[in-house]
């Protein structure tokens, strides 16, 4: 493996930013089970309530579960 791809990560042709990837750890900080958000807000760098606006939403796997379990 080359030394630019030792994670794995690919963009699918699209270009990958700083941005990408903190948006990214925030997301899935803020859906991981048990997560406190203040602390993880503070730790981002973020208030509250931003955290909560921007980060905090229904993981696509999650919510698919959910309602295949709301459709059985």
């Amino acid at each position: 493996m080359s030394d630019d791809n030792k994670l794995g990560i690919s963009g699918n042709g699209a270009q990958l930013s700083m941005y990408s990837f903190w948006h990214t750890l925030c997301t899935k900080l803020a859906n991981k089970p048990g997560m406190s958000y203040p602390w993880a807000a503070e730790r981002m760098g973020n208030s509250l309530a931003i955290f909560m606006r921007v980060y905090v939403k229904a993981d696509r796997d999650i919510n698919r579960k959910m309602m295949d379990n709301w459709m059985a």
